[in-house]
């Protein structure tokens, strides 16, 4: 799972704040260049307590006035804050109310916009059919009027096609339901200038069995993913070209994963990592081609920071390194030891 996806609410358990906003205001911090202080009202809220304005990580920003964002952000001393670029915070619609179907996120936003109300048991009340059909097309438009999807439903659920356009009336998403899941054939497409098919899933009520993705010219790439779902027990199988890339295995019961990645030119084991619930602590053996165990790494997680400690295949600490949780490049702390005489042979803090 890419670190900006989510499936549950432990997914953003590192969060502070998670709402869909509308930009109010943006202006640069008068002492920290780094920054925007943004304004915002919130549209939904889904975490945390009601607040009106966070800062926003400058670089790769991209934020204005009259945006409409989904915002995952954390508290620190300064307040509440965000990076679009670190963090699963995405725009969702321009300054013009278009939602944004540009190349590589358009699919993406549709199915993260669905799966933070999913997650948090709220209901869509923009992807929600007017005055409650129950059977029949609902379709919804668009400021320009052009359709932006269409969904069959039956009895109240979705129940047949749901097909997602873009601004210009290409297809960016097609779907098939089955009693309110998903069922069958999905079709995800690359931008409105690209319209040529990114990804297919497969599902099975509502379970995800099978993925292919595709190039820009239609070509499939060598990377399949199989999904398999037993009791409580989930599986993420990738392929490259036959052979495995990694495997992910969560126990939706206790909410441990295993994690197994493997070295792309054999199936030989290139590192094994456990999380235990919440992400409150996991464990990691680094492998050599040959099998040989080359690092152990534990890492636990505190008061919003990250604290990995690597060690030899004996078991000797090697070094130290503590970094803010969600913003992974603000490193706070760096030590390196000598494996032999344990002495500390780098120290940084910052």
């Amino acid at each position: 799972m890419d670190e900006r996806d989510f499936r549950t609410k432990y997914d953003l358990m590192n969060y502070d704040f998670i709402a869909w906003v509308k930009i109010k205001n943006v202006e640069e911090d008068k002492n920290n260049k780094e920054i925007y202080w943004v304004e915002i009202e919130i549209i939904e809220k889904f975490k945390g307590k009601n607040i009106d304005k966070i800062y926003w990580i400058k670089h790769n920003a991209g934020v204005n006035k009259n945006q409409e964002w989904f915002v995952f952000a954390t508290k620190n001393k300064i307040g509440f804050g965000t990076d679009n670029s670190c963090t699963k915070t995405f725009c969702y619609k321009n300054a013009l109310g278009e939602i944004d179907t540009s190349i590589f996120i358009h699919w993406d936003i549709f199915q993260k916009f669905e799966k933070i109300f999913e997650v948090y048991g709220k209901k869509m009340s923009e992807m929600l059919p007017k005055n409650n059909i129950k059977n029949g097309t609902f379709r919804s438009y668009y400021p320009n009027n052009q359709i932006a999807w269409q969904a069959d439903y039956k009895n109240g659920v979705l129940n047949g096609k749901k097909i997602h356009f873009s601004q210009k009336g290409d297809t960016l998403i097609y779907q098939n339901f089955e009693n309110g899941k998903l069922h069958h054939l999905s079709k995800y497409y690359y931008g409105w200038h690209l319209p040529k098919v990114a990804r297919t899933d497969f599902f099975e009520n509502g379970k995800l069995k099978k993925r292919f993705s595709f190039d820009f010219e239609g070509v499939m790439k060598p990377e399949i993913i199989r999904i398999y779902h037993k009791k409580n027990h989930f599986l993420d199988s990738v392929f490259y070209n036959g052979k495995f890339l990694r495997m992910v295995e969560k126990n939706y019961k206790t909410l441990n994963e295993k994690h197994i990645y493997f070295f792309e030119k054999s199936d030989k084991i290139k590192y094994i990592s456990f999380y235990t619930p919440f992400f409150q602590y996991h464990k990691e053996w680094n492998y050599e081609e040959n099998l040989i165990v080359h690092e152990y790494r534990k890492i636990h997680y505190k008061n919003n920071l990250t604290h990995i400690h690597t060690y030899t295949p004996d078991h000797k600490l090697k070094s130290i390194w503590v970094h803010e949780t969600v913003y992974f490049f603000k490193v706070k702390k760096d030590v390196e030891y000598n494996p032999k005489t344990q002495e500390i042979t780098r120290f940084q803090t910052w």
